[in-house]
Parts: structure tokens; C-alpha cells; sequence
């Protein structure tokens, strides 16, 4: 036994005693296989090479709550088997709990998830490919995230709600070791959007990923609205916000003064339109948010501006790839960098008695601040499901995507189209049976492939 589920089953130890209580329990379990053919397996622009290749996932589920307390365990194996290929196999195995509590009757509540995972690539012989050579190619991950959260109300029209987050990553090897917690803590009235309302909030999250400098947020802002007329509410928000993300490691950190106007405005029960501005630390930034629903029908329109951080492997640049020998995952080093996002999305859905309608498309546009570079994507979504009977229900839906720096240059497409029928054999299980068929085509370095899928999968749930 590792060390990772050491610590898992040591946890969940320490933590039963939550279930004492517990009155009603639920028990799942269920299995999905999938039937792949792709053209290009090893995700390549180069020695790309067409194979079948066979998935299993089985699973086991486990709920239990009370009236203050509930716990969900779940095991899930994973096993991909390919028939031809220079690797032949890639298992995992994954255990998660969750565990919900609330020591102090409506005042305290505490969320708790931990979940241990390992990954083996190739477990029957050593990973060989393009020259690269990786004699242990097992990963074991243990995680654990706890979010203890307060609540309460001082007066008739005031509250206290504290939130705060811990938890961390482990890798066996270590190289992507992550640890982070935050807070945030909120003191305001509520009273309703008919009436004056006030809030002040004061937010931090630190994160700390192995042999990269710590990144964080501070934020302290206060948030005032007032209703100028019935049910049109404005608003304005000031503070300051303080940002320290470290890619690269010698970017400044930066300091600024914050700040956030708008309305909201609700002409009728069905209808919501929100629209604001302001400026952050990273700049200005605009949103919009517009909702209509009828009794069988509802539109949304929306754009935001967030600032996003992202974190990936990359290939070390400074290690002689082509002549290479050794671990693998000494090739790769982390990077870590932020962007501004805007995302402009529209959804229509038509929902009757027997069909299901949704479209939707969008705009996403990523400016990232420590390299000139900006990527454009776009995409749609299509959605259609049939209830033939109270018990089975097809469906076909079909995305598309590109990534461009203009419409009509593209880098890479994607597109995905899936046939399946879902059928209800009790009063909680399920099975399916679906087929899906994904092309990518892209240019200059990027990967294309053409796959086709066939899946079938039940869940029996008692």
C-alpha cells in the first residue's frame, strides 16, 4: 500500500464518526466501455500511426446522510487497451470522499474532499517511444481540500458569512506538488432588492506550486445598492486589489485602486438584465448579463471580463530532447501564466413535452500578459433530445469549435458529433448506448486526428 492511500484511509478513519448519525444510505455502481478507432493515436505531428483501441471504466458509489451530516464515497477503475500501438496500456484508479458536516446548527458547516489517485502507463513493460525511455511510468496523487464556512446573523437585516479554503496536491514523484488556502469574508445586510443594501468584503487566496514562487490575490472592497425605481436597482462598488502572480518569476507585483458601476433591472418576473463597468488591477473591464424565460422557452445573453490563471507543463527548453535518455518527466518544466478572458455566449432552449432544444454559440478571447500572444475562439452547440416514452430518451448533439487570431485564419478545428439513446430501467438506473464520431484539423504544429467511438454504459443505483 503507497503512502498516498495511506493517508486517504487514515482520513477517512478519523472522519467516520460523521456518519453516525446518517439515516438514509444509497449504493451505486456501474460500468462504461468504449470502441475506438483513431488515425493518429499518439496525439503527434509526426510518426503518426492509426489503431482500434478498448476502454473499460467500471465504478462504485456509496451515499449516506443524516440530518447534520452526509458522507459520498466512490471508486472508479480505468483501463484503456490499445492493439497495435508502442504502448499497449493505461490504468488508473481513483478514490474520492466527501464528507459534508455541520457542527454548530445553521452557523457552521464543513466540506471535506480527499481523493487519492494513481496513474500507470503501460504497466506491463516499460513506456518507449521516439527514444525516450521511462522504466517507472506509475504516478500516485493524493489531494485534499478542506472548506470550513461560518455563518451569521447579527441583526435582522445583517450577516457574517466567513468562507475559507485549504488543501493541497501531492505527486509521487513531486515535481507538481501544489498547496493553497484563501478566505473570504463578507459582513452586509440583507434586505431585499426593493430596499438599500451595503456589503463589505475582503477576499485572499494564496497558491504555492513546487519550485514555482508563490502567486496571490488580495481584494477589500465595499458594495453599495440602492433601488431608483421599482425593482431597477443600481450599484457601485470601490476598493483595492493587490496581485502577485509570478509568471515569470520577476514580474512585478502590482497594486491598484478598484472599482465597479452598474444596474440591475427587473421589468418582469421573467426577465433580467444586468450591465456594469469598472476598472481592476489589470484593467478595464465590462459584463452584461441579459435572461428571458417563458414557460417553455428561455434566452441568455451574456459577456464577462475575469482575469484567469493557468498553469501546464511544457518541454524544457534547455534539455537536448532528440539525444535524450532518462526519466520522462524530467523533460518538462512548469509554466505558469495569467490572462485576461472575455467571453461573449448566447443560449436559446425550447423545451415541450416530449423535445429538447438547445443552441448556443460563443466568443472567447484570451490576452495573456506576459507574452504577446492572443487567442480567438469561437463555437457552437447544438442539441436536440426526443422522449419516445416516459423511459427512453434519444439525443444528438453537435459542437464545433475553431481557434484563430481571426475568423478566417485558423489554427485548429474541432468537431464533435454524437448519436445515443438513454433508457431508464428502474427508478434510478440508467443505461445508455451512444456513438460519437471527432475530427481535429489544424495547422502548422498542431495535432490532427479523425476518431469514431462507440460507447455503452449503466449505472444501478439501490
Amino acid at each position: 500500500m503507497n503512502s498516498a492511500t495511506k493517508k486517504f484511509l487514515f482520513s477517512l478513519i478519523m472522519l467516520i464518526s460523521v456518519h453516525a448519525q446518517a439515516a438514509k444510505s444509497e449504493i451505486g455502481y456501474g460500468v462504461e466501455t468504449k470502441f475506438s478507432y483513431s488515425d493518429n493515436i499518439y496525439r503527434r505531428d509526426n510518426n503518426i500511426k492509426s489503431d482500434f483501441y478498448t476502454s473499460i471504466e467500471p465504478f462504485i458509489n456509496l451515499k449516506m446522510a443524516g440530518r447534520k451530516n452526509s458522507i459520498e464515497l466512490n471508486y472508479s477503475f480505468f483501463s484503456r487497451i490499445y492493439h497495435e500501438a508502442d504502448f499497449h496500456e493505461y490504468v488508473s484508479h481513483s478514490l474520492f470522499s466527501n464528507i459534508i458536516t455541520e457542527p454548530i446548527d445553521d452557523t457552521l458547516f464543513i466540506n471535506l474532499k480527499i481523493k487519492n489517485e494513481q496513474i500507470i502507463d503501460d504497466p506491463s513493460g516499460a513506456i518507449a517511444f521516439d527514444g525516450y525511455h521511462d522504466e517507472d511510468s506509475t504516478i500516485n496523487v493524493f489531494s485534499l481540500l478542506a472548506e470550513p464556512r461560518f455563518y451569521r446573523r447579527i441583526s435582522r437585516n445583517v450577516e457574517v458569512n466567513l468562507y475559507t479554503w485549504f488543501g493541497f496536491d501531492l505527486y509521487d514523484p513531486g515535481r507538481q506538488d501544489t498547496e493553497r488556502r484563501g478566505a473570504n469574508l463578507v459582513i452586509g445586510s440583507h434586505a431585499g432588492i426593493d430596499r438599500f443594501n451595503w456589503k463589505i468584503s475582503s477576499y485572499y487566496d494564496k497558491t504555492h506550486i513546487r519550485n514555482i514562487e508563490r502567486s496571490q490575490l488580495q481584494r477589500d472592497t465595499l458594495y453599495l445598492s440602492y433601488p431608483l425605481f421599482n425593482r431597477f436597482v443600481v450599484f457601485a462598488e470601490g476598493g483595492v486589489e493587490k496581485e502577485t502572480f509570478r509568471a515569470p518569476s520577476d514580474y512585478p507585483t502590482q497594486k491598484d485602486e478598484t472599482n465597479e458601476v452598474g444596474f440591475k433591472w427587473f421589468p418582469t418576473k421573467r426577465t433580467y438584465l444586468q450591465v456594469s463597468s469598472g476598472n481592476r488591477v489589470y484593467g478595464s473591464v465590462y459584463s452584461f448579463d441579459f435572461k428571458h424565460t417563458r414557460k417553455n422557452s428561455s434566452l441568455n445573453i451574456y459577456y464577462s471580463e475575469a482575469l484567469t490563471q493557468v498553469t501546464a507543463l511544457a518541454v524544457d527548453t534547455a534539455v537536448d530532447v532528440e539525444n535524450y535518455i532518462g526519466d520522462i518527466s524530467d523533460l518538462f518544466r512548469i509554466e505558469n501564466d495569467t490572462f485576461i478572458q472575455e467571453k461573449l455566449a448566447a443560449n436559446y432552449v425550447l423545451n415541450g413535452r416530449k423535445n429538447y432544444f438547445l443552441i448556443g454559440t460563443g466568443r472567447d478571447i484570451r490576452r495573456y500578459r506576459h507574452k504577446e500572444l492572443t487567442e480567438k475562439l469561437y463555437s457552437f452547440n447544438l442539441t436536440w433530445k426526443y422522449s419516445y416514452s416516459g423511459k427512453t430518451t434519444f439525443r444528438i448533439n453537435g459542437n464545433w469549435s475553431r481557434l484563430c487570431e481571426s475568423f478566417d485564419e485558423r489554427l485548429d478545428d474541432l468537431s464533435m458529433l454524437t448519436i445515443g439513446v438513454d433508457r431508464n430501467i428502474g427508478k434510478k438506473s440508467t443505461a445508455y448506448l451512444q456513438a460519437s464520431k471527432q475530427i481535429r484539423d489544424g495547422k502548422e504544429d498542431v495535432v490532427e486526428y479523425k476518431e469514431m467511438i462507440f460507447s455503452v454504459g449503466t449505472t444501478i443505483i439501490y
